[in-house]
């Protein structure tokens, strides 16, 4: 319920200045038949068949994968918190998300319903890590190291374009030197997120670094749409960036003040305490 209140207003607001921006700059993206308007209010009917390349914003497709992943992880918690084994029981899970992974990637099964445990290891990666700080236990350290090796599988397969037998066959020594740099600094990425668990910064630096999360999220639905005024308007590379850039962030900010914290301080106001 969290995340549904953290995923969906935003999403409902920069929906609404895409279709805005969409019917004047790219007329073709702005349907407003009911189906179209239904399948991106709802987001996650995108998932179907009738559905799918309706969204108005395009990279929303990564968070139908997240609530997904969300939806299955709060029906793990579900189980597990009414048995005695409550932490053997979610390793369990992690593994057969994992083995599920292997599954799709063996079958090509990337456009079936279940396509989304492509993403698997990312999610079991993440929270294996998060674990192992927080408990220090050796079970999510195992857990944490099997879905980082299958993560980088899946991301030189999806960055790359290779196919499994490419990883393990002559062929690997042709792999692009900029997907091998891009799998290096996803690998730093992990480290250094994984330092960052760990890590004490005085309450000042926390507090911006928590500024800065609570727009990203923003920025990332509103980036496709600003960029399509500045293709519009056909400024130059450079300024189309520091065009996309600057009205990212503002109209981020503005989602995340008028939007995002008005429903967090009701939503806090009907819990009676704040997270």
């Amino acid at each position: 319920i969290n995340r549904c209140l953290k995923i969906y207003p935003a999403f409902w607001a920069a929906t609404i200045v895409s279709y805005a921006v969409y019917a004047v700059t790219q007329p073709t993206l702005a349907r407003f038949d009911p189906w179209a308007m239904l399948v991106n209010a709802s987001l996650l009917l995108s998932y179907l068949p009738a559905g799918n390349g309706l969204l108005i914003i395009s990279v929303a497709w990564a968070v139908i994968v997240e609530c997904t992943f969300y939806m299955i992880a709060a029906g793990t918690f579900f189980i597990a918190g009414r048995t005695l084994v409550a932490g053997r029981v979610l390793y369990l899970f992690g593994v057969a998300a994992l083995a599920f992974y292997l599954f799709v990637d063996a079958t090509g099964g990337d456009t079936r319903f279940y396509g989304a445990f492509r993403f698997a290891p990312y999610f079991v990666l993440g929270s294996a890590i998060y674990f192992y700080f927080t408990r220090r236990n050796l079970f999510a350290l195992l857990l944490a190291a099997t879905a980082l090796t299958l993560s980088v599988h899946s991301y030189l397969i999806y960055v790359g374009r290779i196919s499994t037998s490419d990883l393990f066959g002559p062929n690997i020594a042709t792999i692009d030197n900029a997907v091998i740099a891009s799998t290096s600094l996803y690998l730093a990425g992990v480290a250094l997120f994984s330092w960052l668990i760990s890590a004490r910064f005085s309450p000042r630096t926390v507090q911006i670094d928590k500024r800065l999360g609570d727009i990203t999220y923003a920025v990332y639905l509103i980036h496709p749409a600003v960029i399509s005024i500045a293709i519009y308007l056909k400024y130059s590379n450079q300024m189309a960036f520091l065009f996309a850039f600057t009205i990212s962030l503002l109209v981020a900010v503005l989602i995340h003040s008028a939007v995002e914290r008005p429903l967090m301080r009701l939503r806090n106001f009907f819990r009676g305490r704040r997270l």
